[in-house]
């Protein structure tokens, strides 16, 4: 695994996660690193809850 050097990481990248970072670059926040499991980003964002009732 690479060392990697940021100010903000965030883990998923459903549609939390990037709701989170898109959030955080247009306060201007950078040096922002987004990781997940899987290999295709929000691959699960329509199948699965964002733990909000609807």
């Amino acid at each position: 695994m690479k060392n990697l050097n940021c100010d903000i990481l965030i883990i998923g990248c459903g549609i939390t996660g990037l709701t989170i970072a898109r959030e955080l670059t247009e306060r201007n926040f950078e040096n922002i690193i987004i990781i997940d499991k899987e290999s295709r980003i929000g691959s699960h964002a329509s199948g699965r809850n964002s733990g909000v009732l609807h």
